[in-house]
């Protein structure tokens, strides 16, 4: 089972005919228990549905998408969905691999960790593609999965969510 949780504007400029804005998304994924160690577990993949009101409030639309590009990536332990839990941090991790698929587009990596090593944190900042990712934005939905693995079996589920920020450029509508 995944969630998705929030979508929120964060900041506009005008720049010529184009409006360029950021948007963030936070996708939930839950780690199951009991999953091998240093063996790819695969996790549910989340639909995030594309509102084009996002697009509206700047004048825009998404099929006037020129440019969606990452502006950072972050895993972390959801702290309040993990109550109670043993794991206080990622360090039962090793490596984390984020991909992204919508209907006629291919399944890319756009974000990966590797050889992590235990450190005590509860937030990573995930490595990422700098390509240009509109195509994907232009749907009414597409699909985020994550593949981890572990160093060590998890006797409880754990619950992460991946913080996207994004930078977007649109033409604005009527210009």
């Amino acid at each position: 089972m995944s969630f998705l949780f929030i979508l929120s504007l964060a900041s506009c400029d005008k720049i010529n005919q184009d409006t360029q804005f950021s948007t963030d998304y936070i996708a939930t994924f839950i780690i199951p228990a009991d999953e091998p160690v240093q063996q790819p577990i695969d996790l549910d993949e989340v639909t995030i549905q594309i509102d084009n009101q996002i697009f509206e409030n700047y004048h825009a639309s998404k099929d006037l998408l020129e440019e969606a590009s990452i502006k950072s990536i972050n895993l972390q332990i959801n702290p309040k969905l993990n109550d109670g839990l043993d794991l206080k941090n990622l360090d039962f991790l090793t490596d984390a691999s984020l991909y992204i698929q919508a209907e006629g587009l291919p399944k890319v990596c756009i974000a990966w960790v590797d050889n992590l090593i235990d450190s005590g944190t509860v937030s990573i900042d995930m490595d990422y593609l700098r390509d240009n990712l509109s195509e994907y934005f232009k749907k009414d939905q597409l699909q985020l999965s994550l593949t981890v693995y572990t160093n060590k079996i998890l006797t409880q589920q754990v619950i992460v969510d991946i913080n996207i920020e994004l930078n977007l450029m649109a033409k604005v509508l009527g210009q």
